[in-house]
């Protein structure tokens, strides 16, 4: 595995079970196994589960400008939030199983306070925004 494949593996290890067992539950060794790479390898790529976490939220939130930006492309506001709020069948397995990935963080890390919860708090900020303006758009 390449270098920057361990890295990605490594986020969306980490993104999956923190979805799954939330945050303070989640441990490296969680994140290495799930990612087949060695605890030891992980503290290579990041030093703390923190660092992780960062790495996450800077994925998910260049991720989700990039959707709403190609969404933008689309003239009408009631087409875009409805391909916004789309989900593929096995999202929507996990959504019911274990709640909303960002809202669910941003609840959790809300109640620790600190750099990360706002970067998740202002992910979610974003979104919302986003679908305030469209909302708008169609007159309401």
């Amino acid at each position: 595995m390449a270098k920057l494949d361990k890295r990605s593996a490594l986020i969306t290890a980490a993104a999956e079970c923190i979805h799954q067992k939330g945050f303070q539950q989640t441990t490296l060794a969680n994140i290495a196994e799930k990612s087949n790479v060695p605890l030891g390898n992980v503290y290579y790529y990041f030093q703390t589960k923190e660092a992780i976490l960062n790495a996450i939220l800077q994925e998910k939130d260049l991720k989700y400008a990039e959707f709403r930006q190609s969404l933008d492309l689309i003239e009408d506001p009631q087409r875009r939030l409805t391909l916004f709020l789309s989900s593929k069948p096995e999202e929507l397995e996990l959504i019911s199983r274990y709640g909303c990935e960002l809202g669910s963080l941003c609840q959790e890390l809300g109640k620790l306070g600190g750099m990360l919860a706002d970067q998740a708090a202002k992910l979610l900020h974003d979104i919302l925004i986003w679908c305030e303006t469209q909302f708008k758009a169609l007159g309401f």
